[in-house]
């Protein structure tokens, strides 16, 4: 049977030609520019080479690249400052943790502390439980099953209706591309080590998705007349022709497959390059909804980043005076303690002139939110300070990046308070911002300093 070569590497080209021209539309248009950020720990050859072909692919688009190098004895707590920078870095909108990780670090945790608005990777829990949920759509979805369904799309190979079935059922890929799948209207067979007569339930698939990791495990007879065969495994075999002394070749047999489908994924060439181009556009897309709020979600990029600079020019100024003990006896409630640099607490209220309008004292902070409720990220501009960016968390931490100058650091039980608040409101950032600056709350005079 004739078959089709699905050519992943034409296909990460286009991808990636299409952000570069959206990265330079953000720019010009409302001055942003996609950030993404790589931690590596150790000197994996293979990890160090994905790595910098992440960061030549994030210059070939016009991204903003970081990256951090630890060395494999860097301890847990290393690599958790590592990402909370991260986090707390406004031009950064993506964050990747190159795996695996070394033993005595829980890549769990280290997961787990990136933001979910910038798991440009999709492997926060929230993000593939969004999946399995109806009409919720996630923030970020997992790279290599993403760029399955890319492939598909691509190539208008119809999915609504057809027999999928998935060979495998990890976390990285099985799973996410088995639910993909399912919100593309297939129906789907999840298959894996206990399932019986693998063979014949494969033989019955219009499109399978290998992934399970072993060299050429799927044969020709196996595949029916006509079928989709999309190889995601990339398995390392002996081979004295070859330079190295070994070749790359996928969990499908290659040789004997292409007989009998009608398209095909070749290893090296197909699922790989598509596992950074998507990566990479994942990058602005969580980037845009990481400032916009969630009714911006559904739309375009362009309304999306419209409501940011909106947003923004409603941003108001606020002036903090410190109180005398006497004058904190007639605002009860009206006022929040806080510590500076591990001073004395301080006790701070907003004043307005008569007209409603805020003073322009010397030091004046520009307000800006966006996040979720119960996740909040949020930039303090200060024009004494420099730039400051908090992180609100589910465990109501807050973390900030420090800046040139002394008496910056942060107050825990204050970021817990905020983040208490918020929860109890039920509503979103954005909400909470322009609710709390008209009635002047109290909540907001901390999250002055805190929240932005």
């Amino acid at each position: 049977m004739t078959y089709q070569i699905i050519d992943g590497k034409k296909v990460a080209e286009e991808v990636r030609a299409e952000l570069k021209q959206l990265g330079e539309e953000m720019q010009a248009s409302h001055g942003v520019t996609p950030g993404i950020a790589v931690i590596l720990v150790g000197e994996r050859p293979d990890s160090a080479t994905y790595v910098r072909m992440k960061k030549k692919a994030a210059a070939e688009v016009g991204f903003i690249s970081r990256e951090k190098l630890l060395p494999d004895t860097c301890s847990e707590e290393e690599v958790l400052a590592a990402v909370s920078r991260f986090n707390a870095d406004p031009e950064v909108h993506g964050i990747l943790v190159q795996l695996p990780l070394p033993p005595h670090i829980s890549e769990q945790k280290v997961l787990g502390r990136i933001m979910i608005e910038k798991d440009v990777d999709g492997f926060d829990p929230a993000n593939i439980g969004a999946l399995a949920l109806k009409g919720v759509e996630p923030k970020a979805i997992s790279c290599t099953p993403y760029g399955v369904i890319e492939l598909l799309r691509r190539y208008k190979i119809e999915m609504a209706g057809k027999n999928a079935v998935v060979v495998g059922r990890s976390n990285i890929v099985g799973m996410p591309v088995a639910l993909l799948l399912i919100h593309e209207n297939a129906t789907v067979t999840v298959c894996h080590s206990k399932t019986k007569d693998l063979p014949e339930v494969v033989r019955r698939a219009d499109i399978v998705v290998a992934a399970i990791g072993r060299a050429k495990f799927i044969k020709g007879d196996w595949v029916k007349e006509g079928a989709v065969v999309i190889d995601v495994g990339i398995n390392s075999v002996e081979d004295s022709t070859k330079k190295s002394g070994y070749r790359l070749v996928g969990d499908v047999d290659y040789d004997e497959v292409k007989e009998h489908c009608s398209y095909i994924t070749p290893v090296p060439g197909g699922v790989g390059p598509m596992t950074i181009a998507m990566l990479l556009k994942n990058t602005p897309v969580i980037g845009v909804r990481h400032f916009a709020d969630s009714r911006a979600m559904s739309k375009s990029a362009e309304e999306a980043l419209q409501s940011i600079k909106e947003a923004r020019e409603k941003a108001h100024k606020l002036k903090l005076n410190a109180m005398s003990k006497k004058e904190r006896r007639k605002f009860p409630g009206n006022f929040m303690n806080f510590k500076l640099g591990g001073g004395r607490p301080e006790f701070y209220h907003i004043e307005r002139n008569q007209n409603g309008r805020i003073f322009e004292p010397d030091h004046v902070f520009e307000i800006v939110v966006y996040g979720t409720k119960n996740n909040c990220q949020a930039t303090v501009i200060n024009k004494s300070w420099n730039r400051r960016t908090v992180s609100l968390t589910n465990a109501g931490r807050v973390g900030i990046r420090k800046c040139k100058r002394k008496g910056n650091k942060t107050a825990e039980r204050i970021g817990q308070s905020v983040a208490k608040k918020m929860r109890r409101l039920g509503v979103t950032c954005a909400d909470l911002r322009f609710r709390y600056l008209m009635r002047q709350s109290s909540i907001f005079i901390m999250a002055v300093l805190r929240v932005c």
